[in-house]
């Protein structure tokens, strides 16, 4: 989804920032760049790029003016970097104490948190779905206290990116267009079709899969599908499936596996379920699965 907050423009589920600046350059060059919230901690800036005018604060690296993708690829390679972008004559403020939105989590997004997570058929736990609300309106509350306190251009991370940089906005509106062409298969018996786009940038998410069964529903139209003898990502036979009939056809066992994770965190130590090979969730004994009861 994308819309509008305030001064700034805003879209979701762009796939990774790396892929996103190398397809619009226009976020980056001529900019700055201040990068926080590395998973690993942050790389050490090296002597070529401490004479170019980089420098670091803490755990942030502040990059003086970008005039090629090349330059920034390697210190936004981590999965979980968040990218603040300002004009080159514009003060840079410290972010060196910002913490993560959402620590080892992926997806946010500015999408009303009702909307992102809807209530759901009776299959699913309600409290799951209430959960992941409140845990959204968190980051989303962060994340715009950050933005009125920085005012950056730009803020990037994987899946999210927030801008008030017109040439930016126009650069991702065609890349939008691009990502939103419907790749549905067209007859009952079509394989799916897949864009050629990176592997990460997907037109589809998927519900459930096994059995030599998948269930996807297109990002584009929001269509269910279901494909037979899916050994693969694109084989097998497709039917189209009415959102009641996908919804009752899945177990959805995976589906709320990925919402639990979005609240619970995967801790260091082992599940002590016997011969159980998962880590147990944080401050638990037992796997999201055991603790959970979804096998």
């Amino acid at each position: 989804m994308h819309g509008r907050e305030g001064d700034y423009w805003w879209a979701d589920r762009l796939g990774p920032a790396w892929e996103v600046l190398r397809r619009c350059s226009e976020l980056t060059m001529g900019r700055r760049a201040v990068i926080t919230a590395f998973d690993g901690g942050a790389p050490q800036v090296s002597p070529d790029e401490i004479t170019r005018g980089w420098r670091q604060d803490a755990e942030t690296v502040v990059t003086n003016v970008i005039n090629s993708y090349d330059e920034i690829i390697l210190a936004i390679s981590d999965e979980y970097a968040e990218v603040w972008l300002y004009s080159e004559g514009a003060a840079v403020p410290s972010l060196a104490t910002w913490e993560h939105l959402a620590g080892e989590l992926n997806t946010i997004t500015l999408t009303q948190p009702e909307l992102e997570y809807p209530m759901p058929p009776k299959s699913w736990d309600a409290e799951v779905v209430l959960a992941n609300r409140e845990w959204l309106e968190e980051v989303q509350a962060r994340l715009r206290d950050g933005l009125g306190a920085y005012r950056p251009l730009t803020f990037l991370r994987d899946d999210l990116i927030v801008t008030r940089d017109a040439p930016a906005i126009a650069a991702l509106e065609r890349y939008l267009a691009e990502l939103s062409r419907c790749h549905c298969p067209t007859r009952g018996d079509a394989a799916w079709v897949l864009p050629n786009e990176p592997q990460f940038v997907r037109p589809y998410d998927l519900l459930e899969r096994g059995a030599g069964r998948a269930l996807f529903r297109c990002r584009t139209c929001g269509a269910f599908w279901a494909i037979e003898g899916a050994s693969a990502l694109g084989d097998g036979v497709a039917q189209r499936l009415s959102a009641a009939t996908a919804w009752e056809s899945a177990d959805l066992v995976s589906a709320r596996r990925q919402l639990l994770l979005r609240t619970e965190t995967e801790g260091d130590q082992p599940c002590r379920h016997q011969g159980c090979l998962r880590r147990a969730l944080r401050g638990r004994e037992l796997c999201v699965d055991h603790a959970y009861g979804l096998i």
